[in-house]
């Protein structure tokens, strides 16, 4: 009996990290966006949290480092902006001008920092041609530092890359760690796994 529920929750944890992948395959799809894992690191499954909403997580084999992907189609903000143009009630922002706001408060987010003492970690922004060569975007930028939320329980610091495409969506990718020292070992190996087409 033991062995027969043994091997059910294998399969059904097989079955579900199966339709994961699927899921996950097809946001990249509707996003243009390529992905390909690196070898030395796993899936591991999405924990749901208050703080960031991610659709897919992977860790390395040996290091305390674990990379988290959320992609925000911008499709539907984008539809219901040309619709707010033609209400004159209505006021909305252009869904590809919120970019680096949207950073910010992610950062917020999975930090919780007490802004009066600490203030926001600076973004430092990547060179627009070197964004658009390695990730197929035109914008990208980079912040690192400590965190205090369900979404990073477990880890002291994060590394976010936030990448915007025009029209397409925005990307937050979190490298999560104990120690900096696992991400500036191994981080590489991750860092182009994804990418805009």
């Amino acid at each position: 009996m033991i062995i027969k529920l043994i091997t059910f929750g294998l399969l059904l944890k097989g079955l579900l990290s199966a339709s994961a992948q699927t899921d996950f395959l097809k946001i990249l799809e509707e996003n243009q966006l390529t992905f390909e894992k690196p070898a030395d690191f796993e899936e591991v499954p999405v924990k749901e949290n208050p703080d960031l909403y991610y659709n897919y997580a992977m860790k390395h084999i040996t290091a305390n480092l674990e990379v988290r992907y959320s992609i925000f189609s911008l499709k539907q903000m984008l539809l219901d902006y040309e619709e707010s143009k033609k209400d004159t009630s209505r006021t909305m922002l252009n869904p590809n001008n919120l970019y680096k706001s949207l950073m910010v408060v992610n950062i917020l987010n999975i930090s919780q920092l007490n802004l009066s003492k600490e203030g926001i970690p600076k973004a430092a922004a990547f060179n627009s041609e070197s964004v658009m060569q390695e990730f197929g975007c035109e914008y990208g930028a980079t912040a690192f530092f400590e965190v205090n939320s369900t979404f990073s329980e477990g880890y002291k610091y994060c590394s976010m890359v936030y990448l915007h495409k025009e029209n397409v969506a925005d990307v937050c990718i979190c490298y999560l760690m104990k120690k900096p020292k696992d991400f500036e070992k191994y981080f590489g190996l991750a860092f182009h796994a994804l990418r805009f087409i």
